[in-house]
């Protein structure tokens, strides 16, 4: 293991170029998921959920209406209609949306389905049982399952959780700090980071990426990756007692970094569950055989259900502008032919 300083240096040097895979299993073999933090609901929003989480009690706990409305016995409404009313013979209560319904009531009548101008109500439309209300249970049963651990606390978990009368819940937060000038590079970074449920730290984070010019003292264990675009220029090692990665201050090899050892690092230490998502391509990846090679990919116009390959390897911004999906074509591979299932990843 060789220690060097990032004062202003330029490339990482390298004798020959370590292979993208083991350069990651090297990263990730000192990694472990981070302590769990219970956090209020609103703090833990877009971090990775430490344990599922699961309904404390049957949601709604008894019958409620969805909308404003009168309650009634649906079987005395049987036959109803504007020149049929049917005589409703029990109390008959308005409620707005939210409210339980009376005892013995099993569905709602909208405001205009009802003549209350008599001494009877008068109901001018049938009901069946369920119209209009939401039954006991019906959101959730009592201790089912919400959300699954490993997965990302979104705003709809989040309201859902909160309907079912939980205030908090344990999450796994990752510390990566980003060391060198702010730029695209590192906008990029930090997007990519607040994106994937990590926190983004000055200190005691518990990965780093370095940019080439970054200061400080970075040991390596690789050095010269065999990835495109920028892999010669990264290396693997850790820097204040953290893993960490250097990479060129450029937006593409940002992004090919992050895609390819970041990332996997920062899911190891938030225990979260793969992303990764088929993606059918519309024409085909040619890639060099020894190198892994990042791919940009959009929506196929003609054919949404498809994506097309917009740039392999070599990734201008143009592209990157535009690019909504990225993957990675193993070293082991020359590239995949039109509609192939390629691993991808939203950006």
């Amino acid at each position: 293991m060789s220690t060097r300083s990032h004062a202003g240096q330029g490339a990482v040097p390298r004798t020959a170029l370590v292979p993208l895979a083991a350069a990651r299993a090297r990263l990730l073999a000192g990694l472990s998921p981070v302590a769990p933090q219970r956090l209020p609901l609103h703090e833990a929003l877009g971090f990775t959920l430490a344990e599922d989480v699961l309904a404390p009690a049957d949601s709604p706990p008894a019958a409620v209406a969805l909308r404003a409305g009168f309650a009634v016995r649906a079987l005395e409404t049987v036959g109803a209609g504007p020149y049929a009313p049917a005589p409703l013979l029990g109390e008959v209560r308005r409620l707005a949306a939210g409210d339980p319904l009376p005892a013995g009531c099993d569905a709602l009548l909208p405001e205009d389905a009802l003549d209350r101008d008599g001494p009877v109500p008068l109901a001018l439309a049938a009901a069946t049982p369920g119209d209009m209300i939401r039954r006991a249970g019906e959101d959730v049963r009592g201790r089912a399952r919400l959300c699954a651990a490993g997965g990302r606390l979104t705003g709809a978990a989040c309201a859902a959780m909160a309907a079912a009368g939980l205030a908090h819940c344990a999450v796994r937060v990752p510390r990566l700090r980003i060391d060198g000038p702010d730029g695209a590079a590192a906008f990029l970074l930090r997007h990519l980071a607040c994106r994937s449920g990590v926190a983004v730290v000055l200190q005691d984070a518990d990965i780093v990426a370095l940019l080439a010019s970054a200061s400080g003292v970075f040991e390596a264990v690789d050095n010269g990756l065999g990835l495109r675009p920028g892999g010669e220029d990264m290396a693997v090692g850790t820097h204040a007692g953290a893993p960490a990665v250097v990479l060129p201050n450029r937006p593409e090899t940002a992004l090919a970094a992050w895609f390819s050892l970041l990332l996997p690092g920062l899911e190891a230490l938030s225990a979260a569950s793969s992303a990764v998502f088929p993606a059918i391509l519309s024409n085909k990846v040619a890639s060099t055989a020894g190198f892994a090679d990042i791919v940009l990919l959009a929506p196929d116009e003609l054919d949404p259900a498809r994506w097309q390959v917009l740039a392999t390897g070599d990734l201008p911004w143009s592209k990157l502008a535009v690019a909504t999906a990225v993957g990675l074509v193993p070293a082991e591979s020359e590239g995949f032919p039109p509609g192939f299932a390629m691993p991808a990843r939203f950006l």
